[in-house]
């Protein structure tokens, strides 16, 4: 990606910057050093906890949602409903995308409410 940035003595230029691989790392430099005018490259290694995922659908008065849920290191879950069902959904519905964002968001929070009663299971 492409990031705007000020040099020194005030003059635009632009930084670049990309993940990779650690066995794709020197020819990205090559590339780099060969394709631009830089004369070096920064590098150091990167890191990414992830939070453990699930997915799950629900259905709300405009139709199915899928909902990305996520648990924290806490023990609690962040849900999301998918982006794509909601405005597909809003579109079909002629209603505002939130309207059927909270539709789902509530209906997912009802199916954890009645996964917890009954023990987990789904």
């Amino acid at each position: 990606w492409f990031t705007p940035v000020q040099m020194k003595k005030n003059r635009p230029g632009v930084r670049l910057s990309f993940l990779c691989a650690k066995d794709l790392l020197q020819n990205l430099i090559n590339v780099v050093l060969t394709e631009t005018s830089t004369l070096g490259v920064r590098y150091w290694p990167a890191s990414r906890r992830c939070l453990e995922r699930r997915q799950f659908s629900v259905e709300t008065p405009f139709g199915p949602v899928r909902i990305k849920a996520a648990r924290l290191p806490g023990g609690d879950e962040k849900m999301a409903p998918e982006y794509d069902d909601v405005q597909r959904l809003a579109s079909e519905g002629g209603v505002a995308a939130r309207e059927v964002y909270q539709a789902a968001l509530t209906a997912a929070r009802s199916a954890q409410a009645d996964s917890l009663d009954n023990g987990g299971a789904d």
